[in-house]
C-alpha cells in the first residue's frame, strides 16, 4: 500500500505515528464526523505477530494518526528516525481484508558490504499469505553461481551418474 520514513515526532514521547493524508485518504478512510475514538486496526507482522493500533483523525492539527498500540510497536522493534515503516494488505480466504505492517531499518547495509534485503513478498498461490523472505547478499559482481557458464563443459546426471557432453 504505502510506507512512510519516520520522523523523530513518530517514534518518540508523542507516541503518535502521523499517516500521510494522500495515503490515509486512499487506504484508511475514515469519516471524522462518525469516528470520534477512531478505529482499531489489526496488523500482522513479518513474524506473525499480531498488532493493533487505534487510527483517528485529530482536527486540531487536521491529521491522521495511529496512536494506541504504536509506542509498544516502536519499542519492540527499536525503530530510530530515518527507519522506514511499510503497510500493505491482501485479501483473505473469507474475502477478509487483512493488514501486515513492516519496518526496514535506515541503511541496511553491514560494515562488510553485504546488503539486507527485508520486505514483504507475496506467495503465488490463491491463499494470498505472505511471506518473509530475508537475504543476506554479497554484491552481484562477487556472486560466483552469478558469472557466465559459457565455456563450462555441459553435463547431464542420470542414475546417479554424471555424463559429460563432448560438444
Amino acid at each position: 500500500m504505502f510506507s512512510k520514513v519516520v520522523t523523530p515526532s513518530d517514534v518518540g514521547k508523542l507516541n503518535r505515528l502521523v499517516i500521510p493524508k494522500k495515503d490515509a485518504l486512499k487506504f484508511f478512510p475514515l469519516d471524522p464526523s462518525k469516528e470520534v475514538q477512531g478505529l482499531i486496526l489489526s496488523f500482522e507482522d513479518r513474524t506473525c505477530k499480531k498488532w493493533q493500533f487505534r487510527y483517528s483523525y485529530w482536527k486540531s492539527s487536521q491529521s491522521y494518526v495511529i496512536t494506541k498500540g504504536w509506542s509498544r510497536f516502536v519499542k519492540e522493534k527499536k525503530l530510530k528516525a530515518g527507519d522506514t515503516v511499510s503497510f500493505g494488505h491482501r485479501i483473505g480466504l473469507t474475502g477478509d481484508k487483512l493488514l501486515f505492517i513492516d519496518w526496514k531499518r535506515h541503511g541496511t547495509q553491514t560494515k562488510d558490504g553485504m546488503r539486507v534485503t527485508l520486505g514483504l513478498k507475496p506467495l503465488n498461490s490463491p491463499l494470498m499469505i505472505p511471506f518473509m523472505q530475508y537475504s543476506l547478499l554479497p554484491p552481484l559482481i562477487m556472486m560466483p553461481f552469478m558469472q557466465s557458464r559459457a565455456n563450462a563443459p555441459k553435463q547431464v546426471r542420470l542414475f546417479g551418474v554424471n555424463l559429460v557432453s563432448k560438444e
